[in-house]
């Protein structure tokens, strides 16, 4: 990271610009990467961040591994690609408006609920075997 830069110390007595600037920071601080880690709430936020990209990339697996199971299509896979990517794309802009007008802390909440139980909704469906809607492209493999 560059060091800032004192305009007064740039310039020699006789209004000359010198050729060595002096950093305004001492040279004896080093900068300390986790120190963000010692405030116990971002702490627990990064690990709670952890918990829920670890469990949703899980959750991708099972789903497309549970529809190639049922399917052996290619296209259901790409389809399933299609409906996790769809939402990131249409709803980042309202998701940035909502985040800029309500708590934070409350958003993260109702969306890691909604989270949770969609995907107990998806391990019934798996548990029970219930079936999958008979849609054309899906049919062929």
């Amino acid at each position: 990271m560059p060091h800032s830069i004192d305009p007064a110390s740039q310039r020699s007595p006789d209004q000359q610009w010198s050729a060595t600037p002096l950093p305004i920071e001492p040279e004896g601080r080093t900068h300390d990467p986790y120190a963000a880690f010692r405030f116990g709430n971002f702490a627990l936020f990064t690990a709670g961040n952890l918990l829920s990209i670890t469990g949703r990339l899980m959750l991708a697996v099972a789903v497309e591994w549970e529809i190639y199971a049922r399917t052996h299509s290619p296209t259901a896979l790409g389809l399933v690609g299609l409906a996790i990517a769809v939402p990131v794309v249409t709803l980042s802009l309202p998701a940035g408006h909502l985040a800029d007008r309500f708590s934070r802390k409350h958003i993260i909440l109702v969306t890691q609920v909604f989270s949770a139980v969609t995907s107990l909704a998806l391990a019934l469906v798996s548990y029970k075997h219930l079936l999958i809607p008979q849609i054309a492209p899906l049919r062929e493999g």
